[in-house]
């Protein structure tokens, strides 16, 4: 009865067992069913509702580390390309750092702070947001992250200035100028306050001052320092609080008598007399060694004598004058005049030099070349030279015009004539006298003007016919020809023409005495 017992308790458990599995199998199923169904539902109910979309606002940069006085700007990084714009919330409040609507930040005081900035998108940037991403709800998200602010204090540095001069001594009249010195190699610049009320010296603005009268002072010169000079400062220390140490200083003056020398130009020569048209120079004496350059005033309204600005001068018409010369001294003399003599005032007196100046007449010679032929006599192919006379002993050389358009002669150049055609004519020739010739008589005459008067020498010319000479059987007398004949001016030249008829007559007797060789040579033969 005991086993029994236990076999049906044993049976009662296995059954139980395979109950609870069977239920538990539905009822998963059935929660299994149930979450398909679910999720299935919540699929649908999705698809139904809008897109949420929220746009996170990154600021850059994430810290700041600047220096009292600093400044920089914030910017908002892009979301999916697109630029984000807008403004941010003000911040004036804290006590290290303010923040601008641009995103501007301005280091107020030394510290350690954070900064939560909000920032509001633009319109524009929220339609292009929009516009990327239709049908979906936008939110931004109004705070952007913190960002630690760290602000040290500026460094401070003192400039001293210091004049570059301490005293001052000086002549009346001399001048100088005041300076402010460098620091670390940067020349101080700026203005100073004009002294003017100071009976010996005075200052301009530029630092320059000039002595006045002799006598002794002190300044205390007052200046304000360049912009320029601010600014590069400020360059070399960036970061850095510049202070300018205005020390009182003063500056002794004494100022001593200026000497004085006057300087008169002495012109040379003191007097002029030359003939008409002559010309010199007008100089002027040096003055304790130093040549004085300058300029005269020009002279032009004298009738007898004109000055150019380099001294020249000309004698005009013959007369009697005086001029006074007027002579500006160059910058470059009045130069090296102060350097001979520094310190000392140069006067100029208005002292004029006069200058006595006779100008006489100018003597005058007329020059007419004279031609050794008045007429010329030839036969057909002869030739001749015309020449031109000594004038005072001197040779006139020179070239004849040619003639060769005339049908009974021709001239050359060198004053050669050849007759042409039987006839008679006149030639006027014209005769041009060199360079060489001039100088020559120029230098023989001088202070004389040569005069060459435009008379034409004519020159009458006969062309005989030339005669021609046969040969005959019996010797014949032949006629000479005349001899040309050529009457001179001053002199009687020789003949033109001897030679031609000498040939002639040898010719002709050589001619004949053939013709009577020939002659007895045929009377022997016909005997």
């Amino acid at each position: 009865m005991k086993r029994n017992g236990l076999r049906l308790i044993a049976l009662a458990v296995l059954f139980s067992g395979i109950a609870w599995v069977l239920v538990g199998g539905v009822e998963q199923s059935y929660a299994s069913n149930i979450s398909s169904k679910s999720e299935s539902i919540n699929e649908k109910d999705q698809g139904e509702k809008r897109k949420e979309l929220e746009i996170p606002v990154t600021v850059s940069p994430t810290t700041i580390t600047a220096i009292e006085g600093n400044t920089g700007k914030l910017s908002v990084e892009k979301f999916e390309g697109i630029e984000i714009k807008g403004t941010f919330k003000e911040i004036k409040n804290n006590p290290c750092i303010d923040l601008k609507k641009d995103g501007t930040w301005t280091a107020k005081k030394a510290g350690i702070t954070k900064l939560a900035p909000i920032f509001e998108p633009s319109a524009e940037t929220i339609k292009e947001i929009e516009k990327k991403y239709p049908e979906t709800d936008i939110s931004w998200r109004a705070i952007a992250q913190a960002i630690n602010v760290t602000v040290n204090k500026r460094k401070e540095l003192e400039i001293p200035i210091n004049l570059t001069t301490t005293a001052i001594t000086a002549i009346e009249g001399g001048t100088g100028k005041l300076g402010l010195g460098k620091y670390e190699g940067i020349e101080i610049k700026g203005t100073f306050k004009e002294i003017k009320n100071n009976p010996i010296i005075e200052l301009k603005k530029d630092g320059t001052w000039m002595a006045k009268k002799a006598g002794t002072t002190e300044l205390t010169p007052s200046f304000d320092i360049s912009k320029e000079t601010i600014n590069a400062i400020e360059k070399k220390y960036p970061e850095t609080d510049i202070a300018w140490l205005d020390i009182v200083q003063s500056v002794k003056v004494t100022i001593n008598e200026r000497k004085a020398i006057s300087v008169i130009p002495q012109f040379s020569p003191y007097s002029i007399a030359a003939i008409e048209g002559e010309s010199g120079k007008l100089t002027v004496e040096k003055y304790e060694g130093i040549e004085l350059k300058g300029t005269f005033k020009e002279i032009k309204d004298n009738p007898n004598i004109e000055l150019s600005k380099d001294g020249v001068w000309k004698a005009k018409a013959a007369g009697e004058t005086k001029i006074t010369p007027i002579f500006d001294v160059s910058e470059e003399t009045i130069k090296e005049i102060k350097m001979k003599y520094p310190d000392t005032d140069i006067e100029w007196p208005d002292i004029a030099q006069e200058i006595s100046v006779a100008i006489n007449e100018r003597k005058a010679i007329s020059l007419v070349p004279q031609f050794s032929l008045y007429s010329i006599t030839a036969t057909e192919g002869e030739s001749g030279k015309l020449t031109v006379e000594k004038y005072e002993g001197i040779e006139l050389k020179g070239t004849f015009k040619e003639i060769q358009d005339n049908p009974n002669i021709e001239l050359s150049k060198d004053g050669t004539w050849k007759a042409k055609k039987a006839g008679e004519t006149k030639i006027t020739p014209i005769f041009e006298i060199s360079e060489e010739s001039i100088k020559e008589i120029t230098a023989k005459y001088p202070n004389t003007d040569i005069e060459w008067p435009d008379i034409a020498q004519e020159i009458s010319v006969t062309i005989n016919e030339r005669k021609v000479i046969s040969a005959t059987t019996k010797a014949q007398k032949i006629p000479q020809t005349k001899q040309s004949s050529y009457s001179a001016n001053r002199k009687t030249l020789p003949k033109t023409g001897d030679k031609s008829h000498f040939v002639i007559s040898m010719t002709g007797l050589f001619i004949v005495t053939m013709a009577g060789v020939v002659f007895f040579k045929r009377k022997s033969k016909s005997i």
